[in-house]
Order: C-alpha cells, then structure tokens, then sequence
C-alpha cells in the first residue's frame, strides 16, 4: 500500500470521526517543538528524554478562542515525527481536505517514538522505557495545555501504521481519534483498548500482532547473530533482527542483560529453532 492511499485512509478516517461545516482556508501550518520527559530514566538502551513533535494546526486554527479536536498519529517502522509530512505528503492532504469541505478543522500530532532498534511498540518496558506513559500523563495533557484542543475523549482520536495500529482500536466518536500505521497501528489499537477514557475514536493501518493469542515467528530473527552481538550495531545490517529486537526490548525485556537487553525467546540447536515456552508466554 503507497504511503499516499496509506494517507487517503486517515483522510478518510478523518472524514467519518470529524465531519464538520469547514471554511475553506488556504493552508494549515506546522510546529516543530519537544516535549522533556520524565519517562524515561530508567532506559538501559539511551532514550534521550527530549522527544520531538510535530503538530499540524489547521487554517482556522488563526482564528482567536476557536478549539479543534485533535488526531494522534503513531508511526510505521524507523519513522519518526517527521516523516508523514516530509515523506508522505500529510499536509497537502490535511489542507486540500480541509479547504474542500470534506473534513473539519482539526489538530494532527505526532511525535517520536522511535528506539535505536526501530520501535518501542508503545508500551511500558524496563528495557526501553515508559511508552505508554509518554503517550497518557505526558504528551496528551502537553498538547492540551499548550494548544486551543477541545480536551476530552469525545474530541481525541488516535491511529497508527502497522506497530502504530496496535496502539488504536476503532470506535466513533465526534471530535477525537487515534490512527495508526504498523506498529504504530498496534499502539492505537492497544491505547484505544487500555485509555477508552482518553481516546474516543480509533483507527489502525496495517496492524500487526493485534489478533488473539499472537505470538511472533521465530523464523525471521537470526538468534546467533544476536548471541554474539557485543552491541546494537552488530545488527544493523539485518533489519529483521532489528526489528524482532525491538519487539523482544518491549515484549521480553531483562533489564540486566545487555547489550540488548531481552531474553530471547528461542535459540537455534543444530539448526533447528528451539522456542522457550515459559518466555513466548509473556507475548500473551
């Protein structure tokens, strides 16, 4: 799916979470800005507690003592805050939707999530830090505090792209949602099911790892190479060990086991994969 039909899709999700009478304005803006965390100190894997955002502000956003509902967007695989807008084309698309009347006004955030192995599947993880608790005591009440939002559950929305959908459940409600795409679909299906209290719309791209009982392939990870690994760089050409690293940092975490800093869930013995049971149920 091409990230712009991947767009189309939040447009559309847009369309049904957030019709509303729009005057047509020429263009929405972005702010670039950061957000000190406190979630954080306790990562073994150098999370800076500085995470960066980027916030779409729609055109009427100009117009004094207006509030906007906002949609959270959570990122596909090594995709930070920046890059639905400069990669995939989301402003242009939040204007052009807005300006014609399809979709009301609304506040679009995103923000970084990434770890230096790609996702931090938006959970609390001794290994790679507070994620959940990034999203619901720091960030929501941030953009709150900081923009005109209408700040309540009917009013937010979240989504997500592949790891990103997990972190959104779909639900309808008139002013906010949450999207996503990967594994950031996994984070808004895994906000929208844990937070129902913060996020009354959801929508997932693409989710991963979302169905019952799900538990991830041993086939992909090449556990010899992450046996010997004296640090993340040793996996930086296998990109399927990085991620499959990332969801066993989220997933799996040892805190006192470095340099990766999980306990695998299987090993390879003469070349056949052999799967830790008492392990692979912490997936559950």
């Amino acid at each position: 799916m091409s990230a712009l039909c991947k767009l189309y899709a939040v447009a559309c999700c847009l369309l049904a979470l957030f019709v509303a009478p729009a005057m047509a304005q020429p263009q929405g803006r972005l702010v670039v800005g950061k957000l000190q965390s406190i979630s954080f100190a306790g990562s073994k894997i150098g999370i800076s507690p500085v995470r960066n955002l980027t916030v779409y502000l729609p055109p009427r956003y100009a117009e004094a003592g207006k509030r906007f509902p906002v949609l959270y967007f959570l990122n596909y695989f090594f995709e930070d805050h920046r890059e639905p807008f400069a990669s995939h084309g989301a402003k242009a698309l939040l204007d052009k939707a807005i300006g014609q009347g399809l979709i009301g006004d609304v506040i679009v955030v995103t923000a970084d999530f990434t770890t230096p192995a790609g996702s931090s599947w938006y959970v609390n993880s001794p290994a790679t830090g507070n994620w959940e608790d990034f999203m619901v005591r720091e960030l929501v009440p941030h953009i709150d505090a900081t923009y005109r939002t209408l700040a309540t559950r009917d009013s937010r929305g979240i989504a997500g792209d592949g790891p990103g959908a997990y972190g959104a459940t779909l639900a309808t409600r008139d002013s906010r949602g949450i999207a996503g795409d990967g594994p950031g679909a996994y984070g808004a299906i895994r906000f929208g099911m844990r937070h129902p209290e913060m996020f009354g719309a959801v929508y997932g791209m693409q989710p991963v790892a979302s169905g019952p009982n799900i538990q991830p392939t041993h086939s992909r990870p090449n556990f010899e190479r992450m046996a010997r690994a004296t640090s993340l760089d040793d996996l930086r050409d296998d990109g399927f060990s990085l991620i499959f690293t990332s969801i066993y940092q989220a997933f799996a975490p040892n805190p006192n086991r470095p340099p990766l800093f999980f306990d695998p869930p299987a090993r390879r013995v003469d070349g056949r994969i052999v799967v830790d049971s008492d392990r692979t149920a912490r997936f559950k």
